[in-house]
């Protein structure tokens, strides 16, 4: 008498299967890790030119010779330099406060923008548009257009 045939290679089948799921799950799992840790970088890079852009944009404000005459110029931080455009007069008028006889002797309140731009190899680069009011002495700002 046969004994019955209990196992026929289900069990393998169902095994490899279950093997094959399990390892396109770990894949998929990577794969997503490897994802989120180059968004983390890029971003991480993103902020910090960003910072340094900011910082040599307040080292470019705190120079008052940068608008008389108007000029730019590259302000290097570390392994960056930050490139700023000739700023332009956007606006001006009297300065309150002050009382005379003559226009010509009240200062003016200008206002000033200009573009500070950070080239990082292409792995972050930053392009700030920023503006400041500056007090300054009549004929300092030429007519804004």
């Amino acid at each position: 008498m046969q004994r019955p045939r209990l196992q026929s290679g289900a069990v393998l089948v169902v095994s490899l299967l279950l093997l094959t799921v399990m390892t396109l799950l770990v894949l998929s799992a990577i794969n997503t890790g490897n994802l989120n840790m180059r968004i983390l970088e890029n971003t991480r890079a993103k902020q910090e030119a960003e910072a340094v852009a900011e910082l040599a944009v307040n080292e470019f404000f705190s120079d008052p010779t940068n608008f008389d005459p108007p000029s730019g110029g590259e302000i290097s931080k570390g392994d960056y330099t930050v490139t700023i455009k000739d700023p332009e007069c956007v606006a001006t008028r009297p300065a309150e406060g002050y009382t005379a006889v003559e226009d010509t002797v009240i200062p003016r309140d200008t206002t000033w923008q200009s573009r500070a731009t950070l080239e990082h190899g292409g792995s972050a680069d930053v392009s700030i548009v920023f503006g400041v009011e500056i007090r300054m002495p009549q004929g300092s700002c030429p007519d804004p257009a």
